[in-house]
């Protein structure tokens, strides 16, 4: 799940910054028109459009800076537990190595009592 969602996200990523072209292109184009149309009404509408068109971008920037973050932080957690887990799983394989290489319990007394504290240990 986690894959799925890095991969997502580094899609999303590939994305904007090939729309960061476009967006610079735009926002140079917008300012251009908007020396030519200084002190119209329609300077000031092209003002307001261009100063959304911003801040709705560097919003998008900031989200997927923080979708990243959040994602590598909670990568290294997974990986850590993914360590923690194989250690286990290998400490559990070699005791149940070693239980199967003990012989049953049973027999005489001594047999038993130091089978017994062969367990306890």
């Amino acid at each position: 799940m986690l894959h799925r969602k890095t991969y997502h996200v580094q899609e999303l990523q590939k994305e904007i910054e090939t729309h960061t072209d476009i967006f610079h292109s735009l926002d140079e184009n917008g300012q251009k028109i908007l020396r030519s149309l200084e002190g119209s009404d329609d300077a000031a509408l092209l003002q307001r459009r261009l100063d959304n068109m911003n801040f709705r971008w560097s919003e998008l920037r900031k989200k997927s800076l923080n979708i990243r973050s959040h994602l590598e932080a909670s990568s290294d957690q997974w990986r850590r537990l993914h360590l923690s887990l194989q250690e286990l799983l290998a400490w559990l394989q070699l005791k149940e190595d070693e239980l199967k290489r003990q012989a049953p319990i049973g027999g005489d007394l001594p047999t038993v009592q130091k089978q017994n504290d062969t367990h306890r240990v």
